[in-house]
């Protein structure tokens, strides 16, 4: 490839890549979330003092053009570093035969987020409903969303959100989960957080 060929081509690359990004979310396809770049995580308090943090490992989901948000957590997935943790979790505590998922929706904006610059920032309360273990509550989600680059954002929680046990029929779970491993307290109420990075079709 001679110099005039290079030059033509990095020409055309340059402007086809403006074009790209200087579209409007409409002219593209859905987000997707990306899982191997983002993280849903928890922690727990045993006995009024120990904290531990634990993550999920399976999840998907995706934003719609018209701005519906949905989230689907494997609670299979649920991974404490214990093995047989993990298992007491999934089936007492979740009962994943009969509840395997957990599930977010909720509604953006996307006309405003298609505004925003690359590297921009916003800070938003989101209405979410959550729906695990058979029952569903609302909730406000605290988040940050960050327009990575023309087809990359990046949500984040600005704190942790709470939920609890009693919100969700698992406080049965929660004592049986104490009861096996022998604790003198399980906190019924945890602490979540995540990071998630939804990426554009083209």
């Amino acid at each position: 490839m001679n110099m005039i060929d290079s030059a033509q081509k990095f020409i055309t690359t340059t402007i086809v890549s403006a074009l790209l990004a200087s579209l409007p979310l409409s002219a593209l396809g859905d987000w997707k979330l990306v899982p191997s770049e983002s993280d849903i995580a928890f922690a727990t308090i045993k006995n009024s003092a120990v904290v531990e943090s634990h993550t999920f490992e399976r999840f998907s989901g995706e934003v719609t053009l018209s701005g519906a948000a949905n989230i689907r957590v494997d609670l299979a997935s649920v991974e404490t570093r214990i093995p047989i943790r993990n298992e007491r979790m999934g089936t007492l505590l979740f009962n994943i035969d009969q509840f395997p998922s957990l599930d977010i929706s909720s509604k953006l904006d996307t006309k405003s987020l298609a505004n925003m610059e690359e590297g921009a920032s916003t800070h938003l309360e989101v209405p979410a409903t959550i729906s695990l273990h058979g029952t569903e509550a609302n909730i406000l989600l605290p988040l940050v969303v960050t327009r990575l680059s023309s087809k990359r954002f990046q949500v984040v929680t600005t704190k942790p959100v709470i939920a609890y046990a009693s919100q969700f029929g698992l406080t049965k779970g929660v004592e049986a989960l104490r009861l096996i491993a022998q604790l003198a307290t399980i906190t019924p109420a945890v602490p979540v957080t995540f990071s998630l990075i939804f990426e554009q079709a083209s």
